[in-house]
This record gives structure tokens, sequence and C-alpha cells, in this order.
């Protein structure tokens, strides 16, 4: 088989594919209209105007325990638990009723399972946010939607303790 090699780009921000997407999101006022990073990247924040366009990626190396007990390498943290969900519910919003009720599933889980409470997540862990910088709607934006989820799933008590991040901006 014969490798084809092509310049084109098919990062949605890269040179190519940036003024059809592009495009397409201001077409649909979901892009930002800020002309400085620092205005646009505004999570949370009722001054933002859209989401950044830009392409990400994550790299995670998971090893066994005994692989790294074999390897005298100190153990920093641990997978406990991972949940994937979907709603279906809207391209650049959540469905508040299913985030929570899926958040909620996922403490009680974490609780049964390896004992940690919602307190505890709460003191000493970090939410890391879906949150897109679309526009500050209470109804349908998804900030809202994602914090309202929280605050279910939480209460207003323990939700005030829990570090929120995102890391889009």
């Amino acid at each position: 088989m014969e490798y084809i090699h092509s310049n084109l780009s098919l990062n949605c921000s890269g040179e190519t594919l940036l003024p059809w997407i592009g495009n397409g999101f201001r077409a649909l006022g979901a892009a930002t209209t800020a002309d400085s990073l620092s205005m646009a990247a505004l999570p949370f924040d009722k001054r933002r105007s859209g989401m950044l366009l830009g392409a990400g990626g994550i790299g995670m190396i998971l090893e066994t325990q005994s692989s790294a007990i074999s390897r005298n390498v100190e153990i920093k943290s641990r997978l406990l638990a991972t949940q994937y969900s979907n709603s279906a519910y809207h391209g650049a919003a959540l469905d508040r009723n299913h985030i929570a009720r899926e958040m909620v599933r996922f403490l009680t889980d974490i609780e049964l399972i390896h004992g940690i409470s919602k307190a505890e997540i709460a003191t000493h862990g970090v939410y890391f946010s879906h949150e897109t910088c679309t526009h500050a709607s209470p109804e349908s934006s998804c900030s809202g939607n994602e914090v309202a989820a929280l605050r279910i799933a939480f209460g207003d008590k323990l939700l005030s303790k829990l570090l929120i991040c995102n890391t889009k901006g």
C-alpha cells in the first residue's frame, strides 16, 4: 500500500478548514466575536461571547499498581472510576436534568464502591468543566446547565467548596 502525504490540515483551526468551520460557527452565533484572547477566554463569565475555535488533545498513560511498584515508582494518584454519558440534547448545551442524574449516579457509585463522600470530593477534588464559553444564557448555556446540575448533585453548601476548572479557555 502506498502512503500518500498531503499538506492538507485536518485540524479545524488550521489554515484549510478554519474559513469553512469558523464561518459556520459564526453563522450560528457560536464563535466568539472578541478581538483579544483575554476577552474571549472567559468561562462562566457573563461577558463571554462564544466559543474559541481550536483543536486539542490529551494523552494519558495509565499503569497498574504492580507495574509501578516493580519499577520502584512513587504512586501519586489513582484513577478510581470513569463514567461516560451522552444526552444527545444539543450541540453546545447540556441537558441539566440528565447531567444532574448522571452526576448523582457517579457520586453515589464512588461512595458505595470506594467510601469517598460527596463532602470529601467537594473539599479535596477538582471538577473539570465542559463549559464551552458559549453565550451567557441562564436557561440554555453550557455553563448555566452545568452549574445547575452540580448544584443538584452537591447542594449549595458543598458546591461552594468544589474547585471548578476549565481548560477550554
